[in-house]
Order: C-alpha cells, then sequence, then structure tokens
C-alpha cells in the first residue's frame, strides 16, 4: 500500500479568500448608487446592476439583458453613441466622464447621463471585457443650462465618491463677471448634507411610528364599540 499526505491548508486558504472576494464584490456591485456594467469586446452587454437597471427604466437586469442583447433596443438618445464607444475602445482608447442623454424605458423625456468606460486586461495585455460606470447627471446639466442665460444657481445636487457613494450637497454656482461684464468663470460653494439628510430621515420615521401608535388604540376602541 502506497500513500501521501499534503498539507492543504495554504489551498483552502486561497479558495475562501477568493470566495471572499467575490462576494465583496458582488455586494458593491449590487449596493452602488452608480449604475455599473460590464460588456465583452463586441459590445454585447453581460451584467448590469440594479442601479443601472433603474436608471434605464426596466423591471429587471434580465429584462433589460434582452432587450439590449436580443431585442436589439437602445435607451441612447442618439444612434451613434454606443457605436462610438465601442470603436473608441476597439481602438485602445479610453471613454472617462461622456455625457450623452438616455430614455428611460417608459419615459418621456430624456435624461443626461455620464459615462466612463475601461479595459480589463489578462496579463498578456490580451482585452478580456470591458467594464463601466453610468450616473445620473441631469439636475447637474440643468443648472449648467441655467447659468448659460443667469448668473447664479442654488439648489440640492449629489456629488458621486470615487468609491462610488453619492453625497447629498447643497450647491451655489455664482458667475465670475469682468470688467466689461464678460464671463470669466464660476465660483462654486458645495455643503455636505449628509447629517441634515439624516436628522430627517430619523424625524419623519419617529413621526411615521407615533402616529401609527396613535392610530391603533383608536382603531382598537372603535372596534369595541362596533
Amino acid at each position: 500500500i502506497v500513500g501521501y499526505s499534503a498539507d492543504i491548508t495554504a489551498l483552502k486558504q486561497r479558495k475562501l479568500a477568493q470566495k471572499q472576494a467575490l462576494e465583496e464584490y458582488q455586494s458593491l456591485f449590487e449596493g452602488a448608487r452608480v449604475g455599473l456594467f460590464r460588456t465583452d469586446i463586441y459590445g454585447k452587454l453581460l451584467a448590469a446592476n440594479p442601479a443601472l437597471v433603474r436608471l434605464s427604466g426596466y423591471p429587471s437586469a434580465e429584462a433589460f439583458l434582452h432587450a439590449v442583447n436580443v431585442e436589439g433596443r437602445t435607451v441612447f438618445e442618439s444612434p451613434v453613441h454606443r457605436q462610438k464607444v465601442v470603436q473608441t475602445l476597439m481602438e485602445g482608447g479610453t471613454v472617462n466622464e461622456w455625457r450623452t442623454q438616455i430614455l428611460p424605458l417608459g419615459a418621456s423625456a430624456p435624461r443626461w447621463v455620464s459615462e466612463s468606460v475601461h479595459a480589463v486586461k489578462a496579463e498578456s495585455g490580451e482585452v478580456l471585457y470591458y467594464e463601466g460606470t453610468a450616473r445620473d447627471v441631469h439636475d447637474e446639466m440643468q443648472a449648467l443650462e441655467y447659468l448659460e442665460t443667469h448668473l447664479s444657481w442654488s439648489g440640492e445636487l449629489e456629488i458621486y465618491h470615487r468609491e462610488g457613494r453619492a453625497i447629498p450637497c447643497q450647491v451655489r454656482i455664482d458667475t465670475i463677471l469682468g470688467s466689461k461684464d464678460q464671463r470669466l468663470g464660476t465660483l462654486s460653494v458645495v455643503t455636505d448634507i449628509s447629517h441634515r439628510r439624516e436628522v430627517e430621515r430619523i424625524k419623519d420615521d419617529f413621526i411615521t411610528t407615533v402616529s401609527h401608535e396613535l392610530r391603533t388604540p383608536l382603531t382598537s376602541l372603535r372596534g369595541a364599540l362596533g
């Protein structure tokens, strides 16, 4: 009888680490506020996260992928936008914060989005697939459009952190004028209002809970009195 033994602790640890990394990636992919997607080298959509599905107006990722890959639909207002993105990437170029309009399913008016795409390569340099982001910049574009005919704008915008988190901010933009009233640029003041939003959420939750508690005894009393 011939036998052997081997320590597979390291192998188990590597597999466990890979599993944990995959779970963390999936959690980030599913929970990101920014639209995330993956395509093959020919532009076929392979995956889309919930944020992108919502942005596109579809009820599920399956329905979105079927519409794009099987039915040949597109949410882009410009019919050549996707072709331009694919061509740029295949030529080795980059897509960084390209702004375009989309028409979500069931929507009556288009919305502005900002799209970025990068290639994921093997060690040999071969392109395996492309990953990208799409974020809603409609309010931001409307603010810029307003400033074309006005000198100042104030409102709330979501500023996206590099990790994909959306930070609610109060923004004020003022136009800087020269001596002959020519536009020289703009001055922006951005204030993080995350804490204020959280306080408002807690207040709303408290009011909802108290209202429910106040209604419940009255409902019970009316039921007892017939």
